[in-house]
């Protein structure tokens, strides 16, 4: 009866072995769908990404040209003071003669 009882035991702890390995395989397949919804959902972020690395790119860029536009606007006003200093120092000379 012990050699009985110790095989059956010895069966039924290979059978739940073979359980196991079964539900391994059998849940394979979900295991797989979930790793592609993954690889979806990454594909997404990685879109949405690259999208917003692109749009903050474009900004520094503007960011960057900014002060050339002030520098520029600064050249300007100092042009046209400078004009206009020039064009009354001529004015005031003429006027005195």
């Amino acid at each position: 009866m012990d050699a009985y009882t110790i095989s059956e035991k010895l069966c039924l702890e290979k059978h739940k072995r073979v359980d196991e390995q079964l539900e391994r395989i059998n849940n394979h397949g979900e295991r797989l769908k979930d790793l592609e919804t993954g690889s979806e959902v990454q594909a997404g972020i990685n879109k949405i990404l690259a999208e917003q690395l692109a749009e903050l790119m474009e900004w520094k860029k503007q960011q960057d040209e900014k002060p050339a536009k002030r520098w520029g606007t600064v050249v300007d006003t100092v042009i046209r003071w400078a004009t206009l200093l020039i064009l009354g120092l001529l004015a005031a000379k003429i006027g005195l003669q």
